[in-house]
């Protein structure tokens, strides 16, 4: 979903605005609920790689470098990355 306002998270994970689009330099941010959507992500391990498919087909690979738990208002979410 194009946004991550709550009624499109309560159909699904949604795009965060403003943060870089999967495949480009920056921070793509996904966001949704670790309860529904996102309940499986509980087993990924740092060092693990994933794989993202946009709705245009193509695929980037990432690899988890961190896990954590935060709240869309959590400032640095969009913060840049030294690539």
């Amino acid at each position: 979903m194009s946004g991550s306002s709550l009624r499109n998270l309560a159909f699904g994970p949604g795009y965060m605005q403003g943060s870089s689009c999967p495949g480009t330099i920056g921070n793509t941010v996904i966001v949704g609920h670790r309860d529904t959507h996102f309940r499986e992500l509980e087993y990924l391990s740092v060092g693990q790689d994933l794989a993202i498919q946009t709705d245009d087909g193509n695929i980037t690979n990432y690899r988890i470098t961190d896990l954590i738990i935060a709240d869309e208002s959590q400032p640095g979410l969009l913060r840049s990355v030294g690539l």
